[in-house]
Order: structure tokens, then C-alpha cells, then sequence
């Protein structure tokens, strides 16, 4: 990683650079913060990694119960939304139910 040092806007900017990979430049008092809050960006990261797990499982499945109801051409999403799996108070399932496959 390299870091290089700056001004922008007469304001100190810090970059962060990983070859080929990502490039990042914040203020000197965003830097502070972000490590200020490290313990609630550790926390964030945990849950999202957790809803990623979940939404990966759900989203396998519907894709299957989708390919089955294309063959039998019929709605994907009625298809979805009447299968056993789907639960109407999960936001995970209305979410990719809405979002993924409202359009097949």
C-alpha cells in the first residue's frame, strides 16, 4: 500500500493506494473518524456478511423455483411468492422477490 499526502481545497488529503486494486482519499478528520469507529465498522461488516450468506441461500433458491416455473411457463414471481419457501414478513424475500424477479 502507498500512502501519499495532499491538498485539496486547501484541506489535507490523505491517499491510499493498492496497485491494481483501489485508491482512496479522505480528509485528515474522516481518516480520524473512520478509526474512531473502527469497532462499529467491524460491526457493520459482521452483519452484512451474515445478510450476504442469507441472501445468496434465498437468492439460489428462488432462482430455482424460477427456472421450474419458466419451463412450465408460467409467472416466475407468482411462482415465488405462492412457494412454500417464500415469507411475505422476511425482508429478504420481499426484496428480491420486488427487486429481481417483478419482471419475469
Amino acid at each position: 500500500m502507498t500512502l501519499r499526502f495532499g491538498v485539496i481545497n486547501n484541506a489535507p488529503i490523505l491517499r491510499m493506494e493498492l496497485p491494481n486494486l483501489a485508491r482512496v482519499a479522505m480528509v485528515h478528520k474522516t481518516l480520524l473518524t473512520l478509526y474512531d469507529l473502527q469497532f462499529c465498522v467491524d460491526r457493520v461488516v459482521r452483519a452484512l456478511s451474515a445478510a450476504t450468506e442469507e441472501v445468496d441461500a434465498k437468492f439460489s433458491r428462488y432462482r430455482e423455483i424460477a427456472a421450474a416455473a419458466m419451463k412450465m411457463e408460467t409467472s416466475v414471481l407468482t411462482a415465488i411468492l405462492k412457494s412454500d419457501f417464500f415469507d411475505p414478513d422476511n425482508i429478504v424475500d420481499c426484496e428480491i422477490a420486488a427487486l429481481c424477479f417483478r419482471s419475469l
